[in-house]
């Protein structure tokens, strides 16, 4: 059961810890990147990698969870726990199947500015929208992963 644990908890650190390096990474990409669309060709394909990894390690918290709710008595904390990997997984799926693959059909289908400004008009618009809701459900998995973590701690407080 320890073993589980620990896979558990190291899923829940590669959740939360990769998703704030890669903000981290890319807003420091786009305030360094010589042009816009250095840095977007660059993001882009960092994000793409970034889905599978969060989708890997949010999949290994709910199964692990799974697991561990069999040798746990029923709780409120051990159920928001598990809605809680529910969600997160859900949302990697959403950021992997649905969001990214559009976001890259726009990006390497459509011309971009000569200028190194990107992406222009409603090709920009498109993108940037589905930016938009990938960054919320990263962020939103983010902040579910932590919750999850402080439900783990304040449960070993309890024992």
């Amino acid at each position: 059961m320890r073993s589980m644990q620990s896979l558990h908890d190291l899923g829940l650190a590669l959740l939360v810890g990769g998703i704030a390096s890669a903000a981290v990474a890319a807003l420091t990409l786009f305030e360094q990147a010589p042009t816009r669309e250095i840095a977007g060709q660059i993001g882009q394909v960092i994000f793409e990698r970034l889905g599978w990894v969060v989708l890997a390690a949010s999949a290994a918290v709910l199964l692990t969870r799974l697991a561990l709710d069999r040798g746990e008595p029923a709780s409120r904390s051990r159920s928001a726990a598990l809605t809680l990997a529910c969600l997160c997984v859900g949302r990697a799926l959403l950021v992997v199947l649905i969001i990214t693959p559009r976001m890259a059909s726009i990006w390497y289908s459509v011309p971009h500015a000569p200028d190194g400004s990107g992406l222009t008009g409603d090709d920009r618009r498109a993108f940037m929208a589905l930016h938009g809701v990938a960054n919320l459900s990263y962020m939103s998995m983010m902040a579910l992963g932590a919750v999850q973590i402080v439900i783990r701690a304040l449960g070993r407080g309890k024992r």
